[in-house]
């Protein structure tokens, strides 16, 4: 176990350049300037007046994210992407990088067209990457939505997003089915279903992922008269967790998930180029389970850095004990992140000595607040 913390520790595993380097960001936002923080000028562009580093910062390129995580999924080609942790079955990267054309194509025969809003209604499932990533690669805008939403709260994240179209795990037709007939007409105008096993789809009474996936591929969305910069574009809707209210929407650019990948990337580099040690971010992410769920900001930016370094995302769907360790023991696992209260079982069940839990290189926690003494706990029981 090489580190833990909230979020992660930064005794252990933070990198640090050298010591006479000192790395400083001054951008200009709506509020003036600020340090750290992205802002936008009177344009619309972010205004980078002073950057003190080792050498220029990186663009953020004026491009579909999609397309942007397709590149740099490609060269893994036959390496195994994602995968049900139950069964094992999953989907290499070479097979999501030829299916979300694909996918996307089945979409806009289907009626969806740039700038629609399409509801995602997914547990914590392999196929969140190919689903999300052919909804953007369209041009529409990615909502996900947790499963576990009541009917009320899923009519309001259908009102809020205005989302025309839906993609749902099987598992949930019938709640969106109870959701849509409450709606004004004119709603939600299709679905499509999401099997539980994707990989051995069957015929459905309704449209599949299956049905998306059987079309002829198309191009990627990168301009529409509307908005010719597509990195201004919104790409996706996330929902805030509600602790103050009903959930909010979220609107998120295609720049603003770009720089998130961008900044990792260009973080790393800087790390590797100073001789920075300790274990890269490629090894670090090799084999990931995740129980988070896929709809929130946390488990969407954990499986994007899987994917990013080139490892394995294992999707366990519903958490309980003894099927997370044994698949952190089957799969090797090598970062797993939890939120809070699953942090404080592990620092108490004796579970830990009936399985082999020693490829695990970091655990990560956030969503909530993690007392001191939890990590510690955990840290002497491992």
């Amino acid at each position: 176990m090489r580190s833990f913390g909230s979020q992660v520790d930064t005794a252990a595993a933070t990198p640090k350049v050298h010591s006479a380097t000192t790395y400083r960001l001054l951008v200009s936002g709506p509020a003036g300037m600020s340090e750290r923080k992205q802002g936008r000028g009177d344009d619309g562009e972010t205004q980078v007046l002073e950057w003190k580093g080792p050498g220029p910062l990186p663009p953020i390129p004026n491009i579909n994210y999609a397309l942007y995580m397709l590149d740099l999924m490609k060269p893994y080609g036959d390496t195994l992407a994602v995968a049900d942790a139950e069964t094992g079955r999953g989907r290499t990267y070479r097979e999501i990088c030829d299916l979300v054309p694909r996918v996307a194509g089945g979409l806009v025969a289907g009626g969806v067209k740039p700038g629609d809003h399409v509801l995602l209604l997914l547990p914590t499932h392999m196929d969140y990457p190919l689903l999300m990533l052919s909804i953007i690669y369209c041009g529409a805008v990615c909502v996900p939505v947790n499963p576990t939403l009541t009917q009320d709260e899923l009519i309001h994240a259908l009102k809020v997003s205005e989302a025309k179209w839906a993609l749902v795990h099987e598992a949930s037709t019938d709640i969106l089915e109870g959701a849509r007939d409450k709606l004004p007409e004119g709603g939600v105008r299709g679905v499509w279903v999401v099997e539980a096993d994707s990989t051995r789809p069957r015929p459905q009474p309704t449209p599949s992922l299956a049905t998306l996936a059987s079309h002829h591929p198309v191009p990627p969305v990168t301009k529409v008269e509307w908005a010719p910069h597509v990195s201004r574009w919104v790409g996706m809707m996330l929902f805030s967790s509600g602790t103050t209210g009903l959930p909010k929407g979220v609107l998120i650019p295609h720049q603003a998930l770009l720089l998130g990948i961008i900044n990792r990337l260009y973080m790393e580099k800087l790390r590797v180029e100073s001789g920075q040690g300790g274990a890269r971010a490629q090894d670090i992410n090799r084999s990931q389970l995740l129980v988070l769920p896929v709809a929130h900001l946390f488990g969407h930016g954990m499986t994007i850095a899987a994917l990013m370094w080139g490892g394995t995302v294992y999707f366990l769907a519903k958490f309980s004990p003894r099927a997370y360790f044994h698949a952190i023991d089957k799969y090797k696992v090598t970062l797993s992140a939890l939120v809070p209260h699953l942090v404080k079982f592990l620092s108490e069940t004796p579970l830990w000595n009936q399985y082999d839990t020693s490829s695990l290189m970091v655990f990560c926690s956030g969503g909530d607040i993690l007392p001191p003494a939890i990590p510690t706990r955990f840290k002497k029981k491992v």
